[in-house]
């Protein structure tokens, strides 16, 4: 995988079952 120097902004919330961190540029969505 090629290092991305692109600044990502990461927008993390806290949720009842604990943390989604998603990027508006990309579609990650993660919750843990």
């Amino acid at each position: 995988m090629k290092t991305i120097k692109k600044k990502v902004k990461i927008i993390v919330e806290k949720t009842e079952t604990g943390f989604s961190a998603y990027s508006e540029e990309f579609p990650i969505f993660t919750t843990g």
